[in-house]
C-alpha cells in the first residue's frame, strides 16, 4: 500500500493521475500547505524539504519503503540507462543534501558511486564552484525573512 501525502496542486495531480493510471492501491493524507502542515515534524519525518507530494511505498523491494534510486542504480550506471542524461542533472542537486534526508552512503552503495561519478565531472564542477560563490541572506535569514520566503505567518496567502 502506497501512503499519499497531498493536497490539489498540480505537482500532486501527476501523482494522483500515475497511481490511478498504474491502478496502485493508496491511502490518501491531506497536509493542508496553507495552515502549514508541511512543517510540522511528524510530516517532516515523512520528507525532511516539508513539500508536498510525498509518497512511501510500504510493500517496496524486500518489504522495505520507497528506495527506487539505490534499485534503479543497482541496473545501469546512470538513472536514464547507460548514459548521462538530463533525469542525473535533475536528480544530482536533491542528493547533494543527502546527509539531512537520512540518506546514508554505507546503507546505498549505488546512489553513492552514482552521486560521485556525478559529482567528479567536470561541468558539475563549475557549476557548483558558481552556485557555492553566490552570497546571499540565507545562513542569517531572520525568522521573519524566512516567514516572507515560505509564505508564513504574516505573509501566508489567504
Amino acid at each position: 500500500m502506497i501512503d499519499l501525502y497531498a493536497l490539489t496542486s498540480p505537482n500532486v495531480q501527476k501523482i494522483y493521475i500515475m497511481l490511478e493510471e498504474c491502478g496502485l492501491p493508496y491511502k490518501e493524507h491531506f497536509v493542508d500547505v496553507w495552515k502549514g502542515e508541511q512543517y510540522k515534524p511528524e510530516f517532516a519525518k515523512i520528507n525532511p524539504n516539508n513539500k508536498i507530494p510525498a509518497i512511501v511505498d510500504h510493500d517496496g523491494p524486500g518489504g522495505k519503503p520507497y528506495t527506487v534510486i539505490e534499485t534503479r542504480l543497482g541496473k545501469v550506471p546512470y538513472l536514464g540507462g547507460q548514459e548521462y542524461s538530463i533525469a542525473d542533472m535533475a536528480t544530482f542537486p536533491w542528493t547533494r543534501n543527502h546527509d539531512a534526508q537520512g540518506v546514508k552512503w554505507e546503507d546505498n552503495p549505488n546512489l553513492a558511486r552514482w552521486f560521485n561519478a556525478i559529482n567528479e565531472r567536470p561541468a558539475v564542477k563549475a557549476a557548483i564552484a558558481k552556485i557555492t560563490a553566490i552570497k546571499s541572506n540565507r545562513e542569517t535569514a531572520s525568522d521573519d525573512d524566512k516567514d516572507r520566503f515560505f509564505n508564513r505567518g504574516r505573509y501566508a496567502r489567504a
